[in-house]
């Protein structure tokens, strides 16, 4: 079914527009995130519902969604471990906010600790996607340094849980993600823009 999806609309792109081969693997990478990323949202979605935790999964995926899309940070090195690591975070992630309720100091400790990590190795990328341009680099860690700031007023005046605990969950996630601690437990390697322009000499 997914590789049907893409090859029409593929078809269709050509049909429509004057595309290079190299334009039409673009194009087909983009849909191929696109799918898997619909996908996946649904049938997290699907379970929390049945389990009941819509909210705390919805809180998450906002706040979490919001550092990463700016930080980056690493990603699962096949679609199984994808498929198992996003079930892991949302759904074990979102019975935790649920069920348990973290101090509000332990919380503001850990956007400071995430915080610096942001300074230090936002935006983190990854070997099939390194961020080349210095620029580039520099607007994203603006935008996730932006985004973070923000968390702290509401960590500071919030006090229902659910919101906190989602809050604490997306900080130890995004800070463990873009850590090269992390990268170097899995064996992947940091800072891939360096590794890039070094291949070019």
């Amino acid at each position: 079914m997914k590789e049907q999806i893409i090859n029409n609309t593929v078809t269709l792109i050509k049909k429509n527009k004057v595309c290079s081969e190299t334009d039409l693997k673009i194009y087909r990478y983009g849909m191929e995130c696109i799918y898997t990323l619909i996908t996946k949202t649904l049938v997290v979605f699907l379970i929390s519902i049945i389990i009941g935790t819509t909210k705390e999964f919805l809180l998450l995926l906002i706040f979490y969604a919001l550092l990463r899309t700016y930080a980056f940070g690493i990603h699962a090195s096949s679609n199984i471990a994808c498929w198992i690591s996003t079930i892991t975070i949302y759904i074990g992630g979102s019975i935790f906010i649920k069920y348990l309720a973290i101090p509000k100091f332990i919380i503001a400790i850990t956007w400071m600790i995430t915080a610096v990590f942001f300074i230090l190795w936002a935006p983190a990328d990854t070997p099939k996607r390194p961020i080349i341009k210095v620029e580039k680099r520099r607007k994203l860690k603006i935008k996730s340094l932006v985004i973070i700031a923000m968390y702290y007023p509401i960590i500071y005046f919030s006090n229902d849980t659910t919101i906190l605990n989602a809050l604490f969950l997306s900080l130890v996630l995004e800070g463990s993600c873009i850590c090269p601690l992390l990268y170097k437990i899995t064996k992947t390697p940091f800072n891939n823009y360096i590794n890039y322009k070094k291949g070019l000499n």
